[in-house]
């Protein structure tokens, strides 16, 4: 079940990574305002499609982390309650 839920949280982390991306340096910019097409082309002219993704490994893996303990702790949480029935 937890690899489940891990693969399930990978699969929603890969199209809506480099939105997050975007939006982060867009809210770090220097007060000029930028689009969201503007500061992809920007993102793209200086890294490529890799620039999108930069740090998605750290964030896949916090994702991963995150779904184990939380399903960890649910299953333990439904057993306690069903030996007191």
């Amino acid at each position: 079940m937890a690899t489940a839920c891990s693969t399930h949280a990978f699969r929603w982390q890969v199209p809506t990574y480099p939105l997050d991306t975007l939006k982060k340096r867009m809210q770090a910019s220097d007060g000029t305002p930028r689009t969201m097409l503007s500061e992809t082309k920007l993102l793209l002219r200086s890294g490529g499609l890799l620039r999108l993704y930069s740090g998605f490994g750290v964030k896949v893996a916090f994702v991963a982390l995150n779904s184990a303990i939380f399903n960890s702790v649910y299953v333990q949480c439904r057993r306690m309650l069903h030996m007191h029935e």
